[in-house]
């Protein structure tokens, strides 16, 4: 046996169909991004276990490291290294034509992906909570952890938006960025709703293949233990439609759980009624006020909250009804009443 020899790897002229992979040559500038975005991740993986040391605060050296490569790395992302750099000449974006631009940002978007930047993008995102070194509801926009946060969505976004096989791969994490996105207000905004829109926004495949009936019952239920918020009703809207057509299992499912379930109907839903000449709607309770002083109400009271959301449940509804949808509008007729509405 000591004397026997193995192949380990051979190098052929010609590919064939039993090879097990190819190499290719590529040029100077695509080795250069992608020993750019090595090094990145090895620098933010080196910074993640001080988001998470017990010590409930993130060193300011490791902050600092951490704040330069998230924006370095943003920048790549789109091709704009040379603004973050200080570059006074044309670099960027600028340097190409529309085309070259997204060809460029689609092959670095790739590299991205394939180096594993999702995936520590998430451990950033993760970690420090799970771990309760931080915790996500009492962080303040002056926090550091809210500063690595939204540079980490941010990053997120800007590394898979626009590209379908890295949006579908950041997909599997996709209940995770949704229950951020629902344990956020502006207090302690981290980006996380803004780039769960991101994902969602005209995406068929995503809309169709990876929200989940569970999904949609998670969120409505998380939903039901926050206090009424536009944003989370504009969540719901995002998963209805897409470039103005119905998903229609979306749809359905939204129905079932929000609608026919009388408990998270009379939870999450602002019914509307007819009173002689005047149109009233819930408010709390078995508590009705008209609809005309809404805006007032809540502008007293809640800063507008409660409008909004109303407004966005109008919207909602819009949607859910898109494409003829009998059954949801069966469900919200004796919520808005249509014929008193319109």
């Amino acid at each position: 046996m000591n004397n026997a020899l193995r192949t380990v790897i051979e190098l052929k002229d010609q590919a064939g169909y039993e090879d097990a992979f190819f190499i290719n040559i590529v040029d100077q500038e695509v080795l250069k991004d992608i020993m750019f975005v090595h090094t990145s991740v090895g620098i933010i993986k080196k910074n993640i276990p001080y988001l998470c040391n017990g010590t409930h605060e993130i060193p300011k050296e490791r902050f600092n490291e951490l704040d330069y490569i998230m924006k370095m790395l943003d920048a790549f992302s789109q091709c704009t290294e040379g603004q973050v750099e200080g570059d006074t000449e044309e670099s960027g974006a600028a340097s190409f034509d529309m085309n070259t631009l997204k060809d460029k940002i689609t092959k670095r978007q790739k590299i991205m992906r394939e180096l594993y930047l999702v995936e520590y993008i998430v451990q950033i995102l993760y970690f420090p909570f799970i771990t309760k070194n931080f915790n996500l509801a009492k962080i303040t926009q002056e926090d550091l952890i809210t500063r690595v946060c939204k540079n980490a969505y941010e990053l997120l976004k800007n590394a898979v938006g626009g590209y379908e096989i890295n949006e579908m791969y950041a997909s599997q994490w996709i209940n995770f960025f949704f229950t951020q996105a629902m344990s956020t207000s502006d207090e302690n905004d981290i980006f996380a709703q803004s780039t769960v829109e991101e994902l969602l926004s005209d995406n068929t495949k995503l809309l169709n293949e990876q929200i989940t009936p569970s999904i949609i019952k998670q969120f409505i239920t998380l939903c039901k233990e926050q206090p009424k918020d536009k944003k989370l009703i504009k969540l719901l809207t995002a998963l209805c439609s897409c470039y103005g057509e119905p998903v229609e299992h979306n749809q359905m499912h939204i129905v079932k759980f929000l609608l026919e379930d009388k408990d998270t109907r009379d939870k999450l839903m602002m019914p509307v009624r007819l009173r002689e000449t005047a149109v009233e709607v819930r408010v709390e309770g078995t508590a009705y006020i008209s609809l005309a002083m809404l805006p007032d109400f809540s502008k007293s009271r809640d800063d507008g909250r409660v409008y909004k959301y109303f407004k966005g449940l109008v919207d909602l509804a819009g949607n859910l009804c898109l494409g003829r949808n009998t059954t949801a509008f069966k469900e919200l007729n004796s919520v808005f009443g249509f014929d008193t509405v319109f």
